[in-house]
């Protein structure tokens, strides 16, 4: 098979681009080489901007079998990629997020719960339009593909080669020793997918023929049974300080960029995403501890000045110890 993949180079195209070479698939790139250009430099690149639809055309003009968009935002930008796909009879695969729920967080949510209204298609990307405009890009894809579209809504996405700390801040922090700050318990709730995990299921939909529309995650997990897993085989001794999350929001600690997974007031399975339409077409978690090791492989293989800006510093973290 032959999969266009737009993007490719950062996180979940890198998994995507792996797990199809693995399978025997060719793949075909289009971006604008600006990220990690060095990436896969043996595969067919087109260089543009997904929005100029002379790349789009050269794309098009390899003739792959799929397309797979793993970094649309905007509406009016989807549309070209997917009217142009649609126009060739291309099948389209469109990765979005579970942001587009509107109960997401606070509540569980399945395929058919209701979604985020764009406020405009044109809107700036925020925090408070990011759900409605991935709502409004999966319109446009069913627009032009209604009966040849594959709409995949990921939770948090983690493992190797993801820069936003949100998962690979509790793998760096427990190397690093020490009494680690943790929120509420460890009975909180946590969900995640492997970005492997989530790759391999976008492959086996793909390859399967399978269409519409699936909530991708893994399963709820207690905080005190990851950092547990973490713990287990980190290099290094370290013990857990569990703060209620009045106490952490007391103090000035911000949930989820702060203090990664923490979002106040979650208990038991609220927020879960349900995901068994998935299962029963073939997304498999791999264990706990194989996301911590390749999170940890790539951490400490890393070469490249990356600055964890946004999550809790140790010298806050010191503060909030001393007085607790």
């Amino acid at each position: 098979m032959k999969i266009a993949l737009i993007g490719g180079t950062i996180f979940l195209g890198r998994a995507l681009t792996s797990a199809a070479r693995t399978a025997g698939h060719t793949v075909i790139h289009l971006n604008r080489g600006k990220s990690n250009p060095d990436a896969d430099s043996d595969i067919l690149t087109i260089t543009g901007d997904r929005s100029d639809p002379d790349a789009l055309k050269s794309l098009i003009d390899h003739a792959p079998d799929v397309m797979i968009d793993t970094c649309g935002y905007s509406p009016g930008i989807v549309k070209l990629s997917s009217d142009a796909a649609a126009a060739a009879g291309i099948p389209y695969c469109f990765i979005s997020t579970v942001s587009v729920y509107v109960g997401w967080p606070t509540h569980s949510t399945a395929e058919s719960s209701p979604v985020h209204p764009c406020p405009d298609d044109n809107a700036a990307v925020t925090g408070e339009t990011y759900g409605g405009l991935k709502a409004r890009c999966e319109d446009m894809v069913r627009m032009s593909h209604p009966d040849k579209h594959i709409i995949v809504r990921p939770g948090l996405i983690v493992g190797p080669h993801d820069v936003s700390d949100r998962f690979a801040y509790w793998v760096r922090r427990i190397d690093e020793g020490g009494a680690v700050i943790a929120p509420e318990g460890p009975d909180y709730p946590t969900q995640f997918i492997d970005v492997r995990d989530l790759a391999d299921f976008v492959l086996r939909l793909i390859e399967s023929g399978m269409r519409g529309t699936f909530n991708a995650d893994g399963p709820v997990v207690p905080l005190g049974t990851l950092l547990e897993t973490i713990q287990a085989s980190s290099p290094v001794d370290s013990r857990v300080v569990y703060v209620l999350g009045d106490v952490l929001s007391e103090n000035g600690v911000q949930p989820w960029s702060e203090l990664p997974l923490w979002i106040p007031g979650l208990t038991g399975t609220d927020g879960s995403t349900d995901t068994l339409k998935a299962t029963q077409h073939g997304l498999l978690a791999r264990p706990l501890s194989e996301t911590v090791t390749a999170t940890r492989e790539w951490l400490v293989s890393d070469t490249r000045s990356v600055k964890w800006v946004r999550t809790l510093t140790k010298e806050k973290e010191q503060s909030l110890l001393s007085i607790l």
